[in-house]
């Protein structure tokens, strides 16, 4: 039960505190890339990659936590997404 309601907060602060107080600011970057300069969009990609993560891993954690208190336990399917070696993978 407590990792269960441990993959839910954690989850909810990836997405309710980084990943959408994130995208205010790669919001207004990207909406208007012509008033910035190179160093602020590359550092809006960076924010938005780290947005996206936070995004999906959030989303993950939840999923995990809730079917965890069903009784259901899930793999970790978004580790490390960054360090795979190629955009496909399929096990059979």
């Amino acid at each position: 039960m407590k990792k269960s309601v441990s993959y839910i907060v954690m989850g909810l602060f990836y997405k309710l505190m980084v990943a959408d107080r994130l995208s205010t600011g790669v919001s207004a970057i990207f909406g208007a890339p012509e008033e910035y300069g190179g160093i602020i969009l590359l550092l809006g990609i960076l924010l938005y990659s780290i947005q996206i993560y936070c995004d999906f891993a959030g989303y993950s954690m939840v999923a995990i936590g809730i079917s965890s208190l069903f009784g259901i336990e899930l793999t970790e399917n978004f580790a490390a997404p960054y360090y795979s070696s190629n955009l496909i993978y399929m096990q059979f």
